[in-house]
């Protein structure tokens, strides 16, 4: 997993020195030299206390004059955690698609705040960037004609990402009918044709076909309703 976001703006010794410095007016912001995408805040006339992006003082309403304390830190080092999350789970999807679930997980697994993960997610779903059915019909064509699961195993996993049985229910059977089923099989079966063979007892190639099918998720119904076929064209 990608390095997490760190939870402080400031080092422990350098927020304390910002600290004892407040309650304080900002007497001026500048843009920074360096790097005009963020602001220099001063108090006392001149005396630096801090450098914030733009955005950020401009969320939270900094400018000459303004007031500031403590709650004003806690805050501004929320607003940069919540912007650092929100950056790192952009990029996790930038290279490649995740469900919902999948992104929870993640945040869960980094001891992120849920109810700042969850608005976040909330706001990936109203913008589109995460959605659950586009996952789930990328996942089906992925698994399917790549590395030839079928339905069943397919429904599995995406139960384990937090794909609704709603949504498995409908795009599965609509992206993988019988007929995609059946050819998928016989290819399948067609390519461990000499495994199979080694096995002389017709029942237990037969069994094992089944197993190996069945493993691979695929409709029990169609299995054993193409199995002979399937060994006869195994025998020729």
């Amino acid at each position: 997993m990608k390095r997490k976001p760190k939870p402080e703006l400031f080092e422990d010794e350098r927020r304390q020195q910002i600290i004892d410095q407040l309650p304080a007016v900002v007497s001026k912001i500048e843009v920074q030299k360096k790097d005009s995408g963020r602001f220099s805040v001063f108090i006392d006339g001149s005396t630096f206390l801090f450098g914030l992006p733009i955005h950020l003082c401009e969320r939270i309403g900094i400018s000459k004059g303004f007031q500031l304390n403590e709650a004003n830190i806690n805050q501004i080092e929320s607003e940069i955690l919540r912007d650092s999350i929100r950056s790192w789970l952009l990029q996790l999807l930038a290279k490649r698609t995740y469900s919902r679930k999948q992104l929870e997980r993640k945040c869960k697994e980094a001891d992120y705040n849920t109810l700042v993960t969850n608005d976040i997610l909330n706001e990936f779903e109203d913008r589109k960037w995460i959605d659950d059915e586009a996952y789930a019909r990328a996942f089906v064509r992925d698994k399917s004609e790549f590395q030839r699961w079928g339905p069943a195993k397919i429904r599995q996993h995406l139960q384990k990402n937090g794909i609704s049985k709603d949504i498995a229910t409908r795009i599965i059977p609509e992206l993988i009918g019988k007929d995609d089923q059946k050819q998928t099989i016989s290819t399948l079966i067609e390519k461990r044709k000499r495994h199979f063979l080694r096995e002389q007892d017709l029942l237990k190639r037969k069994k094992k076909m089944i197993d190996y099918l069945l493993r691979k998720g695929y409709d029990s119904n169609i299995v054993f309703g193409s199995i002979d076929t399937l060994i006869n064209n195994l025998s020729e």
